[in-house]
């Protein structure tokens, strides 16, 4: 549109404000089918009056399908499974806080479907085994319904050895780990 007026070029579609429950987003948003899936929280040092939450808004409109209140926050990517629902990954890098675990939850209403505790999966008998393992920044998922594989970084925190790529076949969780 090299000849469109510079105020005509872009427009907004819709927009949904967070803000009377959240004050913030860290997640990157995640489009399946006709939804648009994100994490919003407040703002405070304070981990007990951050009230996480995650929300569902319909693509075409803006309008809320759902929203529902979440223990810890996230500042990763959500990410969707070819079976079905999105993954979100429970773990503030600042606070250390979370579970340090993976959650897959429902796109019809958000409820948790599974669970992956980082530290369970990896299983490290090494010395740094009493840390937290804190999941990458990053996941993906690739192949079908009947056999998907996500792959995903962790690490110890901080500088203390122990950083994997992993590749986890998701329908009979197991894990293929390189170090």
């Amino acid at each position: 549109f090299p000849d469109a007026v510079p105020g005509e070029r872009l427009k907004v579609a819709w927009y949904y404000d967070y803000s009377r429950k959240s004050h913030k987003s860290q997640a990157t948003p995640t489009i399946i089918g006709d939804t648009v899936y994100f994490d919003g929280y407040n703002a405070s040092a304070n981990i007990s009056r951050r009230d996480p939450y995650i929300y569902a808004v319909y693509t075409s409109n803006g309008t809320e399908k759902w929203s529902r209140p979440y223990d810890n926050i996230t500042w990763y990517t959500f990410t969707a499974d070819p079976r079905g629902g999105f993954w979100y990954k429970d773990t503030d890098p600042l606070t250390h806080s979370g579970g340090n675990k993976l959650v897959r939850f429902s796109e019809a209403d958000g409820s948790r479907i599974e669970e992956i505790d980082m530290k369970e999966l990896l299983n490290d008998q090494g010395p740094y085994r009493n840390r937290p393992v804190m999941p990458g920044s990053d996941m993906t998922i690739f192949g079908n319904a009947s056999n998907p594989v996500m792959l995903i970084s962790a690490n110890y925190f901080g500088n203390a050895p122990g950083k994997w790529v992993l590749a986890v076949k998701l329908q009979y969780n197991e894990t293929t780990r390189t170090s």
